[in-house]
């Protein structure tokens, strides 16, 4: 047989888990479980905050109008206080183009007073 064999009883157990290693692994889950929490409760009250911050009041920003030009690029016209404005939006950032007058005449499809476009 096998002269050079170990008896069974004497083979190192790889799953004999200690007191004190299952503390603080319950005390690493606690705390993971503790800041998963925290980071959902402040996320929702700054959202809250927002929220509240901005619901009462009227937006005076809106997107009237876009238009693709491909390759991620966009036309915007732009409202904000009573003014138009055509924004050029592309990969490395916003543009402003000019600024709009509120003159439009729908059956020439013309702008009647617009400031002139760089």
């Amino acid at each position: 047989m096998l002269a050079h064999a170990q008896p069974v009883s004497s083979l190192p157990e790889l799953t004999n888990f200690s007191t004190p290693s299952i503390s603080f692994m319950l005390q690493i889950g606690m705390f993971m479980a503790f800041v998963v929490v925290g980071t959902y409760a402040f996320a929702k009250f700054k959202q809250t905050r927002f929220s509240l911050k901005t619901k009462n009041k009227p937006s005076q920003l809106s997107i009237l109008e876009t238009h693709a030009l491909g390759n991620r690029q966009y036309l915007l016209v732009v409202a904000y206080n009573q003014q138009k404005f055509l924004l050029n939006v592309h990969p490395n950032g916003t543009q402003y183009l000019c600024t709009l007058n509120n003159t439009y005449d729908k059956k020439q499809h013309t702008h009647e007073s617009m400031d002139k476009c760089p």
